[in-house]
Protein backbone atom coordinates (compact mmCIF):
# COMPACT_ATOMS: atom_id res chain seq x y z
CA UNK A 1 0.00 0.00 0.00
CA UNK A 2 1.58 3.36 -1.02
CA UNK A 3 0.68 6.84 0.22
CA UNK A 4 -0.48 9.49 -2.48
CA UNK A 5 -0.75 13.17 -0.62
CA UNK A 6 -1.84 11.49 2.60
CA UNK A 7 -4.35 8.83 1.19
CA UNK A 8 -4.08 5.04 1.21
CA UNK A 9 -3.66 4.07 -1.79
CA UNK A 10 -5.23 0.77 -2.68
CA UNK A 11 -3.91 -1.99 -4.99
CA UNK A 12 -5.95 -3.56 -7.34
CA UNK A 13 -6.08 -7.45 -7.35
CA UNK A 14 -6.56 -9.88 -10.64
CA UNK A 15 -10.02 -11.56 -10.96
CA UNK A 16 -9.72 -15.08 -9.80
CA UNK A 17 -9.92 -16.62 -13.59
CA UNK A 18 -7.39 -14.42 -14.78
CA UNK A 19 -8.28 -11.71 -17.99
CA UNK A 20 -11.25 -11.64 -19.25
CA UNK A 21 -10.73 -9.13 -22.32
CA UNK A 22 -13.48 -7.55 -23.82
CA UNK A 23 -15.18 -8.64 -26.98
CA UNK A 24 -13.98 -4.79 -28.88
CA UNK A 25 -14.89 -6.68 -32.11
CA UNK A 26 -18.69 -7.55 -30.80
CA UNK A 27 -18.43 -11.09 -31.86
CA UNK A 28 -20.46 -12.21 -29.24
CA UNK A 29 -22.52 -9.68 -29.10
CA UNK A 30 -25.26 -11.42 -30.56
CA UNK A 31 -25.14 -13.88 -27.29
CA UNK A 32 -24.55 -11.71 -24.80
CA UNK A 33 -28.30 -9.42 -25.77
CA UNK A 34 -29.61 -12.92 -25.78
CA UNK A 35 -28.83 -13.41 -22.08
CA UNK A 36 -29.70 -9.41 -20.86
CA UNK A 37 -33.24 -10.33 -22.83
CA UNK A 38 -33.81 -13.53 -20.95
CA UNK A 39 -32.81 -12.00 -17.95
CA UNK A 40 -35.43 -9.16 -18.49
CA UNK A 41 -38.24 -11.44 -18.89
CA UNK A 42 -37.73 -14.05 -16.56
CA UNK A 43 -37.72 -11.51 -13.77
CA UNK A 44 -33.51 -11.82 -13.26
CA UNK A 45 -33.82 -15.29 -12.49
CA UNK A 46 -30.34 -16.52 -13.69
CA UNK A 47 -31.50 -20.26 -13.38
CA UNK A 48 -33.57 -19.85 -16.21
CA UNK A 49 -31.53 -18.90 -18.90
CA UNK A 50 -28.61 -20.55 -17.94
CA UNK A 51 -28.24 -22.24 -21.54
CA UNK A 52 -28.25 -19.00 -23.48
CA UNK A 53 -25.20 -17.96 -20.92
CA UNK A 54 -23.93 -21.16 -21.65
CA UNK A 55 -23.41 -20.00 -25.22
CA UNK A 56 -22.41 -17.42 -24.36
CA UNK A 57 -19.14 -18.40 -22.83
CA UNK A 58 -18.83 -20.61 -25.44
CA UNK A 59 -18.80 -18.34 -27.92
CA UNK A 60 -15.62 -16.23 -25.91
CA UNK A 61 -14.00 -19.34 -25.30
CA UNK A 62 -14.16 -20.27 -29.34
CA UNK A 63 -12.77 -16.61 -29.99
CA UNK A 64 -10.24 -16.30 -27.31
CA UNK A 65 -11.85 -13.86 -25.36
CA UNK A 66 -11.50 -15.81 -22.68
CA UNK A 67 -9.33 -19.07 -21.24
CA UNK A 68 -11.01 -22.41 -22.20
CA UNK A 69 -12.14 -24.07 -18.93
CA UNK A 70 -14.36 -27.48 -18.05
CA UNK A 71 -18.11 -26.57 -17.92
CA UNK A 72 -18.05 -28.11 -14.67
CA UNK A 73 -15.83 -25.55 -13.24
CA UNK A 74 -18.40 -22.89 -14.73
CA UNK A 75 -21.30 -24.67 -12.95
CA UNK A 76 -22.37 -26.51 -16.03
CA UNK A 77 -23.53 -30.12 -16.65
CA UNK A 78 -21.01 -31.37 -19.12
CA UNK A 79 -23.13 -34.26 -20.78
CA UNK A 80 -26.02 -32.10 -21.31
CA UNK A 81 -26.70 -29.04 -23.25
CA UNK A 82 -29.69 -27.79 -22.04
CA UNK A 83 -29.15 -26.92 -17.85
CA UNK A 84 -32.27 -26.41 -15.92
CA UNK A 85 -32.67 -25.19 -12.27
CA UNK A 86 -32.70 -29.02 -11.29
CA UNK A 87 -29.03 -29.26 -12.34
CA UNK A 88 -28.00 -26.06 -11.03
CA UNK A 89 -29.62 -26.97 -7.44
CA UNK A 90 -28.19 -30.16 -7.57
CA UNK A 91 -24.74 -28.93 -8.09
CA UNK A 92 -25.08 -26.31 -5.10
CA UNK A 93 -26.10 -29.09 -2.92
CA UNK A 94 -23.37 -31.14 -3.89
CA UNK A 95 -20.97 -28.65 -3.23
CA UNK A 96 -22.46 -27.47 0.47
CA UNK A 97 -22.38 -31.32 1.21
CA UNK A 98 -18.63 -31.52 0.41
CA UNK A 99 -18.02 -28.08 2.82
CA UNK A 100 -19.96 -29.29 5.39
CA UNK A 101 -17.95 -32.53 5.83
CA UNK A 102 -15.04 -30.87 5.44
CA UNK A 103 -15.66 -28.76 7.98
CA UNK A 104 -17.19 -31.11 10.00
CA UNK A 105 -13.90 -33.72 9.57
CA UNK A 106 -11.93 -30.80 10.52
CA UNK A 107 -13.87 -30.07 14.24
CA UNK A 108 -13.31 -34.11 15.10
Amino acid sequence: MSLIFGKKLLKPTPPEKGNFPLDHEAVCRKFMAKYLQCLLEKNNHASECKDISKSYLKCRMDNDLMIRMDWSELGFDENTENNDESNATKSVEKKVEKKVEKNTGNKQ
